[in-house]
């Protein structure tokens, strides 16, 4: 939305028809312009175990999901972004409206059929195939915080250091720093970590702690899209040397990915 009302990009969100309304006379009352999907969206058969977010969603009549709200201070933005999810969403258009890097777009549109059918959507297991050496990463880059509320970009990056993203994700800091700066500090508080990510298993994120440093961490410390084996398994580990910091806590499952942003 902030991005939306600086004029920097058309932004898109999904929430509920109720909060749709408010937030379109909202906009409305300071210059902006929106407009509602005709259709909504609910979450695909399978759990993503992904929190209030969906990667997978179907498109149901309106009333029965969450719809989109396209916001921007171009009208002819907004029309646009608004048609083309209407039509079947052109990527290269919504990129373009959406300020997603170029490099991330083509990486998107090559790996998004196996995305679809191995991972929910979600890139995070091809981005890390994509990405050489072991971190940590940018924090800036942690689109993954977005499944805990806190995320600086929100698309897919081709690679965790990817530099395009980054100076997309500097852009909206700048953005936020100046409307106040103890919000800008809990992004980056919020952002920086280890994460722990499974295609069924959830997101897992030790906030403000790098295991490779050495760093102990709490029980409290421990945030999940989805409580389970694993976030009992990472609780159960704080403040208990009974493993390396390179090694993985017991309990967490083989195939688990685990990433480092500072």
């Amino acid at each position: 939305m902030l991005e939306a009302a600086s004029g920097y990009k058309t932004s898109r969100l999904l929430i509920t028809r109720r909060k749709a309304a408010a937030l379109a006379e909202w906009a409305g009352d300071r210059g902006l312009r929106s407009l509602l999907s005709d259709f909504d969206v609910v979450e695909s058969g399978k759990p993503e175990n992904k929190g209030y977010w969906i990667n997978t969603g179907r498109r149901v009549p309106a009333g029965n999901g969450l719809c989109f709200v396209y916001l921007g201070n171009r009208p002819s933005d907004v029309r646009a972004a608004y048609a083309s999810d209407a039509s079947g969403e052109d990527a290269g258009l919504l990129a373009d409206l959406f300020r997603i890097p170029e490099c991330c777009l083509r990486f998107y549109e090559a790996n998004a059929e196996r995305a679809r059918e191995e991972f929910d959507n979600d890139y995070a297991v091809i981005t890390t195939e994509a990405t050489t050496g072991t971190g940590p990463y940018p924090w800036f880059n942690n689109y993954l915080g977005q499944y805990f509320g806190h995320s600086l970009i929100h698309h897919f990056p081709c690679r965790w250091d990817c530099k395009a993203s980054q100076r997309r994700a500097l852009h909206s800091l700048e953005l936020i720093t100046e409307v106040s700066t103890s919000w800008a500090r809990l992004a980056e508080e919020k952002c920086r970590g280890t994460v722990w990510f499974s295609p069924r298993e959830g997101v897992h994120m030790i906030q403000g702690r790098l295991l490779s440093r050495g760093d102990d961490y709490r029980a409290d410390e421990v945030v999940s899209t989805v409580y389970n084996d694993m976030t009992y398994a990472l609780k159960r580990a704080a403040d208990r040397p009974t493993w390396e910091s390179a090694d993985v806590p017991p309990g967490i499952p083989e195939g688990t990915t685990r990433l480092e942003f500072d």
